[in-house]
């Protein structure tokens, strides 16, 4: 009977255990625990067995990391959190080994910075076949580290960083309440983070959720990601090592920054990446692109996201910043920095629902972005704003304003020193338009196909055209429509101004359906098989 008593107390609930394979759930005991993360292991290693309290006022760190050693050292095996509040410093993972939190468990960041060595809460380095799973919580503390305005006082690095790791699986945790960086990928090569909540403040600063620099294999899905910083970030720190073969699937973000972004650091190379199946909510900048230092992102595709672009409600926060639903820019961080490349970027069935924002995608007159198409893309913007005296955003405080800049340009898709652009049923609505915008402004473009294209200027019959292009090479309109109450379908100028041909579209609906000013030259223009104005 005693016998049946302890495995009674000792059973516990596994399930959702994700692996490289697939997702496999348990209902077991700590007895016949083979099966945790889909593989064998040698034993189970209770922290509470080594000491710690579990209360949440006594640090645990010693206890942990003997349960972590002990574990490590028999070959590897689970470090299992029954039930309890674990208040600990820096945990160093070791190869070999699982992290499971129980149900009801929650591993709790000190609030004094002495606990902390290396600077991180949970930390692994050069680590083999390491997991972090289970349906507990790791809490980082970070209001402590913040004073009442929420400006960062002395913190903690990252909350949670694995360097140069191998094989590695995050699944059913929540992180939250990081000091700085929740999450933080470097140099890794096959990791894995499914299934997991990472939930910060919206005013948390620098509170990232998954940041993925130099580090190759990731594949991030169903995952919910709310916080006061960018929601997922790729960087490309590490010149010899690119960021890349990287898939992100079945995702909710939120951020008061950006949901998805690529950069600022950008040395590397990141490349072959895919963003599907993706919520984006009350964000300020949907995607974006930030290359400044002379590296090369490429062959990034997007497809089937809705975003969702809004100010935060709170009062006085954020209020002067523009929302960006899309953003792509190329500049250099300084004058001795390199000047990077952007190519081969396609967004397809994007969704987009904004508060007056806009879509700005520039690259240098020198070096311009290659090769990017829009492909049924929906954007409804609700109220227009005045663009005047908005200017791009830098990603990096202090920047000094650039001169190679098209933000203030009113309209609500601007294209600038692009090479190779495609717009395929590309749509633009507008609800309770207050400021005259284009749909569309291209300069300094060359290559361009629009195909399919509805939509008209901001307000009914204003004076911009739907479709301005300036200095523009080798373009080709067909198969779009002017919608009702539009004033000058398109509107060409500049002397650089070549090879402009509108094929096969009803433009009858417009006031006018083109007009060009004195330096567009004879021939540039060709139009055929198009339905008119009466």
């Amino acid at each position: 009977m005693d016998t049946i008593k302890l495995k009674m107390r000792m059973t516990f609930f596994l399930h959702a255990v994700a692996t490289f394979l697939g997702v496999i759930s348990f209902i077991g005991a700590a007895t016949d625990a083979q099966a945790v993360s889909g593989t064998t292991f040698k034993s189970v290693f209770d922290v509470k067995q080594y000491g710690a309290a579990g209360n949440g006022e006594r640090l645990d760190t010693k206890a942990i990391q003997e349960a972590i050693d002990a574990c490590s050292n028999s070959g590897g095996g689970t470090v299992y959190f029954p039930e309890g509040t674990y208040l600990v410093g820096t945990v160093i993972i070791k190869s070999g080994v699982v992290l499971f939190l129980g149900p009801g468990a929650t591993v709790l960041g000190s609030t004094s910075l002495e606990d902390y060595d290396p600077p991180f809460l949970i930390y692994a380095e050069k680590a083999r076949n390491i997991t972090i799973m289970g349906r507990g919580v790791i809490d980082g503390q970070g209001e402590f580290f913040w004073d009442e305005n929420y400006r960062p006082l002395e913190r903690p690095d990252k909350m949670v960083q694995l360097e140069y790791c191998q094989d590695a699986l995050i699944t059913g945790v929540t992180l939250r309440n990081s000091p700085a960086w929740t999450l933080n990928l470097v140099g890794c090569d096959g990791v894995r983070v499914d299934n997991i909540s990472i939930i910060n403040p919206r005013r948390g600063p620098n509170t990232d959720g998954l940041d993925i620099v130099s580090s190759s294999n990731v594949l991030v899905s169903n995952c919910y990601i709310n916080g006061g910083d960018d929601c997922i970030c790729l960087k490309a720190r590490l010149k010899h090592k690119p960021c890349e073969n990287v898939a992100v699937s079945n995702c909710i973000l939120i951020s008061d920054d950006s949901a998805i972004k690529l950069g600022t650091r950008s040395t590397g190379n990141i490349k072959h990446c895919v963003f599907s199946n993706i919520v984006i909510r009350n964000t300020q900048y949907g995607i974006g692109f930030y290359m400044k230092d002379g590296g090369i992102y490429e062959d990034i595709q997007f497809e089937n996201i809705s975003i969702e672009t809004t100010r935060d409600p709170s009062p006085n926060y954020n209020q002067g910043r523009p929302a960006y639903p899309i953003f792509i820019d190329i500049e250099q961080r300084t004058d001795t920095s390199g000047i990077g490349t952007i190519r081969n970027v396609v967004f397809s069935d994007i969704g987009i629902n904004t508060q007056g924002g806009n879509c700005l995608i520039q690259g240098m007159p020198d070096r311009p972005v290659k090769d990017v198409t829009f492909d049924n893309v929906r954007m409804i913007v609700s109220g227009t704003k005045d663009f005047s005296e908005r200017h791009k955003p830098r990603g990096v405080r202090n920047m000094p304003l650039s001169t190679n800049d098209y933000a203030y340009i009113p309209a609500h898709f601007t294209f600038a020193n692009v090479n190779g652009l495609t717009l395929r049923n590309l749509k633009v609505g507008v609800e309770q338009p207050g400021h005259e915008l284009h749909a569309i402004y291209g300069a300094n473009l060359e290559g361009v196909i629009v195909d399919g294209f509805r939509g008209k200027q901001a307000l009914p019959g204003g004076k911009l055209a739907t479709i301005h292009l300036e200095q523009c090479r080798d373009v080709f309109i067909r198969g779009s429509v002017a919608l009702p109450r539009t004033g000058t379908f398109l509107h060409l100028e500049g002397r650089r101004t070549q090879k402009v041909s509108v094929i096969g579209s009803d433009l009858s609906e417009a006031k006018k359906a083109f007009e060009s000013d004195r330096s567009i030259r004879s021939g540039v223009f060709y139009q055929s098989a198009n339905r008119l104005p009466d």
